[in-house]
């Protein structure tokens, strides 16, 4: 688990609903982390960096983080159970291995690893390897442990050590990979492809940015070039994360823990996984994406990865996706128990359910908590014992498959000693897996045994390894395995350091997270086990851990390894193709051990439907030749090959002996687009557009512009035009359709929408349903707003404008006149137009009012309204004069007349001017109009008259001026002009 502070408090919310029982999931496809970051890296020598007597401090502790803490059951199951211990009162394991079968192990080549790193626990993990690119093939084994690695000799000497984030991640500068050791290494060794694989986790103070990294060596040689990847998870943290070798590609699950605020919240497990091709031959991008199950599991807790075991060329290889197991303790101690078997396709990015396989009853190992007790001191350690411990060990045997796995129980209700209990899981020919054995080995009454490791070897013995403890006991490493056709009697343990120094003190309870129990690919049969002791005390630090590295056998191993030959992908393993395409990969096939004999080559799974696959050559003889040959596998797609990524296993068998097997895959990636509208289909009435989104939707990654056509399938009168004719596959534009009012009769028209992009053609259809019109008039008057004097009138031009094909007459009213005023209409019924006239009396009253229009027709009725004000006359009168009197003007010559109008009896307002009586080109014109008549003065304005060539005579001009409040309140005045 991740290294926090001493100072960091972890609260872990658990709800009570969360825990449910996972069913397999449908999800609509996995969900893709792809690394951020790529680097090379080449290891530096740290000498002493990760040596047994270096000592770093302040020291950090690793929080315990689980969701057992609330007491709750996370486990609740529904398939078929084991046998139940009684839920109350006295009970115990009826699995426990109380005696044990004379010991045939050797234990050998035990020396120091790593010491103390400055966090509390150890998380140890080794892998051990062979490298091949010397003249002589060299084993190697790789520690890691928090925050430091070391490679070493069989004979336990350090090849190179380090630290993990300035050794293998230094490239990625700009990543938390680079300057965060989180904890949580895992190392594993792929035998298949002759790769190093290194991971650990990276994450900020607040876990709001939280990464997996990766390195791959480039080569089988762990001290060499390593490629480094960064994959983000953002704010949920991949705790306690597990890595697999699997034919086609690494798996990996982690316990995720999403950050809120200063809490960290168990969400459920992930499963992910990336193509086996990755690793031998890292993508042109530098990019690799995992492949991981929608969201988490919610009432999934720690399930492993099964960790192929075998080498290549040995036994024909399963074939799919890994699997997971996990224990499930059902509705808490005293019920039946089981393992669960699921299945994670990377495809589809389910995690289902395979079995549920009914074991013997069992309690957690101190109820999941604190309980093992060390001699000498009263402090108890952590029993690790509410999850199956690392790794989950996979070996195909021909007639047979197997998987081993182990984890802590209690052994019963008279005191808290815990042994290890541990499984062989197994299916015969590929039938459904059974429990083929199972025991609890604790073979005293006073040793704790508990974190265990297992592995089997090609022979079926397996090897366990485990920590020890007790009252009199101080904490240690033993050893113990099982041979193959022995009953489930493990042998007498063998400790391979005993605890005589030292307890761990303190007050910490931590006891590593997880051992690790390794076959040695040499001779694919001895095993080579780690894990953590106690130390004295150095200056002020009471809690030193130490681990140690160990070889064990059966005394039947052999280290020649049967002749046999590897097939590997060359670089591009990945490759990205359209339907209707074709591809082809490079596949190297090399022999081993002296193999001479023929290798016939087909593809064993994963060729996409309507695609063919070939392979040329399909045979290779190697009597004639033992370098490595090439074979070319040519892969056509049809053009309705579904688009997504295909795993594709080409197997290799010895055309005489069909054990000898081998195999590797690639990754055809499938893209293609389609088409959508939204809505498909719609109903408008005539003269109303209609608009459609359509959506280029891009499938397993497609890009590329996509242009957009509706060619001959817009109907004949409309128009049909897109916001955008090109698109980018996973983005949207409008289809509009217009015109819609030339349709008299119901329709509905079918437009088929096509997409061209990459050579590909895809069409998508949008339905459009036109109703027309219905026979419809409406109504309609201007001038909006008039204004008269009480005792006038006024008038409105009522328009009447026929829809949907109407042409009877209307009948119109007029309501809302002020009282004392009529309304009427020139033309009544009328079919295209009428005047309103209205009339007001002096007694009408000043104000506004809407007058509402109706017309009505048959069954229709529709209206119109307009504004009427009405202003009161105004009060007193005025009168008005003009001088000189007369006015004489020759061609050409001008004058004017003062005009005036005096107010009396309080008059005021606006009074309008207006002239009559002006001769032909004579010009007559004021100078202000209206007058403004405030306050009792008079207010004059001039008469400007010019003779502009008019006749010679004499006329009289009337001048008159209209109360504009009042317009009935009006005077004239006369004066004469004479033109010579």
């Amino acid at each position: 688990m991740k290294a926090r502070s001493l100072m960091f408090t972890l609260a872990v919310l658990v709800a009570a609903g969360l825990f449910s029982t996972a069913s397999a999931q449908q999800p609509n496809g996995p969900v893709h982390i792809t690394s951020v970051a790529h680097a090379v890296s080449n290891p530096p020598d740290s000498s002493g960096a990760a040596t047994s007597n270096k000592i770093f401090g302040p020291a950090r502790v690793i929080p315990l983080r689980r969701p057992l803490d609330t007491g709750l059951a996370i486990h609740s199951g529904t398939g078929a159970a084991g046998p139940a211990a009684p839920s109350v009162g006295a009970w115990s394991d009826a699995d426990v291995q109380t005696t044990y079968n004379p010991s045939q192990l050797t234990v050998s080549n035990v020396f120091g690893g790593i010491g103390f790193t400055g966090l509390i626990p150890p998380d140890e993990n080794l892998s051990v390897g062979i490298n091949t690119t010397g003249a002589s093939p060299q084993t190697q084994i790789v520690l890691v442990v928090n925050t430091s690695y070391t490679v070493y000799t069989t004979s336990g000497s350090g090849v190179k050590s380090g630290y993990l984030d300035s050794s293998f991640f230094a490239g990625l500068t700009s990543s938390l990979c680079s300057s965060s050791n989180g904890g949580d290494p895992i190392v594993l060794f792929d035998k298949l492809d002759g790769r190093w694989i290194i991971s650990q986790l990276a994450y900020n103070s607040t876990n709001t940015d939280n990464h997996l990294c990766m390195a791959i060596s480039q080569t089988s040689d762990a001290t060499g070039a390593y490629d480094a990847y960064d994959f983000p998870f953002g704010s949920n943290l991949p705790d306690y994360p597990k890595l697999a070798i699997w034919p086609d590609g690494i798996y990996f699950s982690a316990n995720m823990y999403a950050s809120n605020g200063s809490v960290l919240q168990f969400k459920g497990a992930e499963a992910c996984s990336f193509p086996r091709g990755d690793v031998t031959s890292p993508p042109p991008s530098g990019q690799i994406t995992f492949s991981c199950s929608p969201g988490t599991n919610a009432g999934i807790y720690n399930i492993l990865p099964a960790d192929l075991e075998n080498l290549p060329g040995t036994v024909s290889l399963p074939s799919g996706p890994d699997y997971y197991v996990q224990y499930v303790e059902n509705l808490g101690p005293g019920t039946g128990n089981d393992l669960r078997i699921y299945r994670f396709d990377p495809v589809s990015g389910s995690l289902n359910i395979v079995n549920d396989l009914a074991v013997s009853g069992f309690h957690d190992a101190c109820g999941g908590g604190t309980c093992i007790p060390q001699e000498g001191i009263a402090q108890q350690l952590d029993s690790l014992g509410d999850r199956l411990m690392y790794r989950l060990s996979f070996r195909a045997y021909g007639d047979h498959d197997q998987m081993v796995v182990n984890h802590s129980v209690q052994i019963s209700s008279s005191d808290n000693q815990t042994g290890v209990r541990w499984y062989v899981i197994r299916r015969d020919n590929g039938g459904p897996f059974y429990v083929n054995k199972e025991s609890t080995f604790s073979p005293d009454v006073s040793t704790y045994r508990w974190m265990g490791s297992i592995a089997q070897n090609k022979n079926g013995d397996l090897g366990l390894g485990y920590s020890v403890s007790g009252v009199t006991t101080f904490p240690g490493i033993a050893v113990t395995g099982l041979k193959n056709g022995s009953d489930t009697l493990m042998e007498q343990e063998q400790r391979m350091y005993n605890g005589t120094d030292q307890s761990y003190q303190g007050t910490y309870s931590r006891w590593g997270d997880y051992s690790s129990m390794s076959v040695d690919p040499t001779d694919d049969c001895s095993f080579w086990y780690t894990n953590e002791y106690s130390k004295p005390p150095v200056l002020s630090f009471d809690f030193l851990w130490n681990t140690v590295i160990g070889k064990m056998s059966f005394g039947n191993c052999s280290a020649s390894l049967s002749p046999g030959f590897s097939l590997s992908a060359n670089a591009p393993t990945t490759q990205t193709v359209t339907p209707g395409a074709g591809a082809s990969y490079s596949i190297t096939v090399t022999p081993a051990s002296g193999y001479n004999g023929i290798v016939d080559l087909s593809v064993g799974s994963g060729c996409p439907t309507g695609a063919t696959c070939t392979l040329s050559p399909s045979q290779i003889d190697f009597s004639v030749s033992s370098a490595p040959v090439s074979t070319t596998l040519a892969v056509n797609t049809g053009s309705s090959t579904t688009a997504q990524n295909y795993t594709i296993v080409v197997k290799g068998t010895d055309h005489t002996n069909s054990t000898i097997t081998g195999q590797t895959s690639v990754v055809l990636a499938v893209t293609d687009f389609s088409l959508s509208s939204n809505p498909s289909s719609q109903t408008v009435t005539a003269g109303t557009n209609a608009s459609y989104t359509i959506t280029a939707n891009a499938l397993n990654g497609f890009s590329g512009t996509v242009s957009l056509s509706v060619g001959s399938t817009c109907p004949a009168g409309l128009t049909c035009a897109f916001g955008s004719a090109s698109i980018s596959a996973g983005s949207s534009t409008t289809l509009t359709i217009s015109g819609t009012g030339s349709v008299t009769t119901a329709s509905t028209f079918t437009i088929t929408v096509t997409g061209t992009a990459s050579g590909l053609t895809r069409t998508t259809t949008a339905s459009l349903t036109v109703n027309p019109l219905s026979p419809d008039f409406s109504l309609s008057a201007t001038p909006g707003s008039q204004t008269v004097t009480a005792g006038t009138g006024t008038s409105y031009t009522v328009t009447i404008t026929p829809s949907g094909g109407f042409n009877g007459s209307v009948s119109l009213s007029v309501s809302g006149l002020p009282s004392g005023a009529t309304g009427t209409f020139t033309t009544n019924p009328a079919t295209s137009s009428s005047t309103l006239n209205i009339a007001t009396s002096s007694s009408t009253p000043a104000g506004t009012s809407t007058l509402t229009i109706t017309g009505t027709s048959g069954g229709l009725t529709h209206t119109t309204t307009v504004s009427l004000t009405v202003n009161a006359p105004a009060s007193g009168d005025f009168s008005i004069s003009a001088s000189p009197g007369s006015l004489t003007l020759k061609n050409g010559q001008s004058g004017s007349y003062t005009v005036t109008i005096s107010p009396s009896g309080g008059f005021t307002g606006l009074v309008d001017l207006t002239v009559s009586g002006c001769p032909g080109n004579t010009g007559c014109s004021f100078s202000v109009t209206p007058l403004n008549i405030t306050g009792g003065a008079s207010v004059s304005s001039q008469l400007n008259v010019s003779d502009n060539g008019a006749a010679r005579g004499s006329s009289t001009l009337k001048i008159t001026g209209t109360s504009r409040a009042n317009p009935g309140l009006t005077h004239s005045v006369s004066v004469s002009l004479r033109t010579r």
